[in-house]
């Protein structure tokens, strides 16, 4: 496994080139012009997909205009953000920097920080020392935190796609219906700590009862289980994706707008 993996594209190797050479000093480096024999006969797209989510500690991505261009580092960022999704934010292996001034790709949530490049050793320097901080998962607390952002954020997309009108302020969602204005409160189990995402529609401290109940597990990956309020007594038992849960989500919220 190395320490790193660099995916950048190939108009930015000049800069690259010199950030790996300081890197490479202390750490194992996945480069590509260092690892040609390593890639001959290979089937690239399975063998770069398998490095960058599983045989990689940290997984630098140097976003540029021309990164979002190319084929193979749209095919890497892919495994990137299966990583994401299959882990759910619960680790910080993704190391993003810019190297201009163009916007982060919307496939990193909003909460996730990033490194605006500006100098070759300083930004070395700062790849070195995220590989040098222990590994760690975050808390369960900043764990729920940041899935409560996720699908706030990704609904609240989802809406605006729908083409109507929605807004969101810190933990709640705010839907305009014909003059009428809807808010539903995003919330975590402030009690016991549970892994769950409440949603209410109205202020928080004015419902007692969430209109939607969003946990999971994980084992291989996030699976999550949707209860709602109108049909606690289902057996229900299916698992959804990530990218479900903000579907059935969002066709909820809309319901529940319109009544």
């Amino acid at each position: 496994m190395y320490d790193v993996a660099f995916s950048f594209a190939g108009e930015d190797r000049e800069i690259i080139e010199k950030i790996k050479e300081i890197v490479s000093n202390e750490y194992s480096v996945f480069y590509d012009n260092d690892n040609h024999s390593e890639l001959v006969g290979k089937d690239l797209y399975r063998y770069l997909r398998n490095l960058y989510a599983n045989n990689a500690r940290y997984v630098a991505c140097f976003f540029s205009e021309h990164y979002y261009k190319k084929i193979w580092t749209n095919l890497e960022f892919t495994a990137v953000r299966e990583r994401f999704m299959n882990t759910f934010f619960d680790s910080d292996f993704l190391i993003p920097i810019m190297l201009d001034n163009s916007p982060l790709t919307r496939d990193i949530p909003s909460f996730i920080g990033y490194y605006k490049h500006t100098d070759i050793s300083k930004t070395a320097e700062l790849i070195k020392e995220k590989i040098r901080i222990p590994y760690a998962d975050n808390s369960i607390i900043q764990h729920r935190e940041n899935i409560l952002k996720y699908f706030l954020e990704k609904v609240c997309e989802a809406m605006q796609a729908h083409r109507l009108k929605v807004s969101s302020f810190q933990n709640k969602l705010y839907i305009e219906n014909e003059g009428v204005k809807t808010v539903f409160t995003f919330s975590n189990d402030e009690f016991l700590n549970l892994p769950c995402v409440l949603i209410f529609q109205g202020e928080l401290n004015t419902n007692l009862c969430a209109e939607i109940i969003i946990t999971w597990e994980r084992c291989s990956k996030m699976e999550f289980s949707i209860m709602h309020s109108f049909d606690y007594t289902s057996d229900d038992d299916r698992k959804y994706s990530a990218q479900d849960v903000v579907k059935v989500v969002t066709d909820d919220l809309i319901r529940l707008s319109e009544v």
